[in-house]
């Protein structure tokens, strides 16, 4: 006896037979296990992807603040120079600067000896005088009890000068010492033309060697 229509129904779908539910009323979606795997990969790429950008957030707001409010140029002068008192009281800025390179319109520090270009000279700082650095500041700076020193009885202490300040003394006097200046400031006098002869030619040929750091 063949089966009834109701009877093949129901072997063909089994949960017909069953009384429905609340639970079986309710739609059922199948979701095949590849779809599975995709969107939880999917998942997975979209909080990596999250994740690398809040680093990359956080390191460029962490670098704007490095930026704004910590001395980048002091910083860099402390770790490239030696210890010196200047670090602590002078405010270090780097800046670019252009150097005029031209050969024949001469600007005021080339022309020949005359009292605007000493003037113009004097500007950069060629004529500053020495300092003075405790003795403390002076070891920590490098110096010892060999160096000279200014007498106890009136204050103790290092005589110095700031180093560049010496270089720029140095290639003054050679500037001066050069054969169309030479006269001019001989017959001028004081300082260095004030020695004759070889004692003459040591003084600038000294100035010359400690000119050479400014001209690498």
């Amino acid at each position: 006896m063949s089966p009834k229509p109701e009877q093949e129904s129901a072997f063909l779908n089994p949960m017909q037979d069953q009384e429905d539910t609340d639970e079986d009323s309710e739609p059922y979606q199948y979701v095949p296990p590849r779809r599975r795997r995709r969107c939880s990969a999917c998942r997975c790429f979209a909080w990596t992807m999250s994740f690398l950008m809040i680093i990359i957030i956080s390191a460029l707001t962490g670098a704007w603040i490095a930026m704004a409010y910590l001395e980048i140029d002091q910083t860099c002068a402390m770790h490239t120079t030696k210890w010196s008192p200047v670090l602590k009281d002078v405010a270090i800025k780097y800046e670019e600067t252009h150097f005029d390179g031209n050969f024949m319109e001469e600007n005021k520090f080339r022309k020949n000896g005359s009292k605007e270009v000493d003037k113009a000279w004097e500007s950069l700082g060629v004529d500053y005088r020495p300092g003075v650095i405790s003795y403390e500041e002076g070891i920590a700076s490098g110096l010892t009890d060999s160096h000279v020193q200014i007498s106890p009885k009136h204050g103790g202490g290092f005589i110095v000068n700031v180093e560049g300040m010496h270089h720029l003394h140095c290639l003054n006097l050679v500037r001066k010492s050069l054969y169309f200046n030479y006269d001019h400031y001989k017959h001028m006098g004081g300082h260095a033309f004030e020695n004759e002869g070889e004692v003459f030619r040591l003084h600038v040929s000294k100035s010359k060697h400690l000119s050479l750091p400014i001209e690498s």
